[in-house]
């Protein structure tokens, strides 16, 4: 008596309309997540996600709550996070903290801007139900790549910090195993990440998440190798983004 059937299908059936109110209303429910949780409570549950574990304060809570959702893949959340961090960063007091706590600034906040691409910036404008459905899966996915590389980039700023403490050790500890493990596992590296985006494949639509069979994956495997080709072919005009951390992206479909 609760479901209303329609077409042979009840109210939660997969149809363009129900999967697109799902998404806007994970949208309303993630905005405010975190309102009125206890402070203890959102410790104990994102406890390994805490950057300062011992948070208590109002503005530290804040952070952190903005923080635990820009670490996470997901493009949405990640959107989130940026726009409870502009208001955090518009207040001197969470400013402050961002940067001397989190060495989390405005470049930080404009460099992030950058990141999060909730839309392909390479295609047209949806104009209907399936193309909006598309572009949804393109909003789960996209980001993916440019979070990898993020993640990369942190690790190698890791490994640079890491070298500038084991070079202020007094002399006394050089000669230790453990330390000459440390020195040797962060020397600096260079790293170059090749982009391989699949720009052209535009028939999977909706169903680009789970339809692997054998003509798709063909298709797909014959689009990579040609890419790779072409950028290789033609690597003299590829242009590397330096990303910090001696680590530089090449896009090779570009």
């Amino acid at each position: 008596r609760y479901r209303i059937l329609a077409a042979g299908q009840n109210l939660s059936a997969p149809t363009p309309e129900t999967m697109l109110r799902t998404y806007n209303e994970t949208y309303l429910v993630m905005r405010r997540f975190f309102d009125g949780v206890p402070a203890d409570l959102f410790r104990e549950a994102f406890h390994d996600c805490l950057q300062n574990r011992d948070c208590t304060s109002p503005v530290e809570l804040a952070c952190e709550q903005a923080l635990v959702c820009l670490r996470s893949s997901d493009p949405l959340k990640r959107l989130l996070a940026i726009e409870r961090l502009h208001g955090l960063l518009t207040d001197p007091q969470a400013a402050g903290l961002l940067r001397e706590a989190y060495d989390f600034t405005v470049p930080s906040f404009a460099r992030y801007l950058k990141e999060v691409d909730l839309f392909n910036a390479r295609g047209d404008l949806p104009k209907n139900m399936d193309e909006v459905l598309e572009r949804a899966k393109d909003i789960q996915f996209s980001s993916k790549t440019r979070f990898n590389t993020t993640h990369v980039k942190e690790m190698e700023d890791m490994r640079g910090a890491l070298a500038r403490v084991m070079a202020r050790l007094p002399k006394a500890f050089k000669g230790d195993p453990d330390v000459l493990r440390v020195i040797d596992a962060v020397k600096p590296a260079r790293m170059t990440i090749a982009h391989l985006i699949n720009r052209r494949f535009s028939n999977s639509a909706t169903w680009k998440d789970y339809e692997f069979s054998r003509a798709t994956m063909t298709e797909l495997w014959a689009t990579g190798l040609h890419d790779v080709r072409e950028g290789v072919a033609n690597r003299r005009h590829l242009r590397a983004e330096n990303v910090g951390g001696g680590t530089q992206v090449v896009d090779m479909t570009r």
